[in-house]
């Protein structure tokens, strides 16, 4: 990318806008699909409206195919567009989210296994 940018085969918004795609898309959407994963089994509390994770995700995609080409092409009005559509995913993980972190974790006892040593 850079390289390109060097020799005048791109413009210099493209690069800001892979590094939109690095963070807004594989970061966040790690953090998104790790919390989907633990937060349920850490709190022993299922998600209840998944319709809510789903649409907040379409939101978050949909944002990317926005604001991606709208950075690159140097877009505004589609920019803040796409940021909003993030906005409002990122409101909508939230909520789903809330119920799970809002409560306190069931009282769960620690099983230590016992080591034995070895008699002589």
């Amino acid at each position: 990318m850079l390289n390109a940018v060097a020799f005048g085969w791109i413009r210099p918004s493209w690069y800001l806008a892979a590094e939109h795609v690095a963070t807004l898309g594989w970061v966040m959407l790690m953090i998104i699909g790790v919390a989907c994963h633990v937060l349920p089994r850490w709190t022993g509390l299922p998600f209840r409206r998944i319709w809510r994770l789903q649409l907040a995700l379409l939101c978050h995609v949909a944002a990317l195919l926005l604001m991606i080409p709208a950075l690159g092409l140097d877009w505004r009005p589609l920019f803040a567009l796409g940021g909003s559509l993030m906005a409002l995913g990122l409101g909508l993980f939230a909520w789903m989210i809330w119920p799970n972190i809002s409560r306190p974790a069931p009282q769960t006892t620690l099983i230590m296994p016992t080591v034995r040593s070895k008699q002589l």
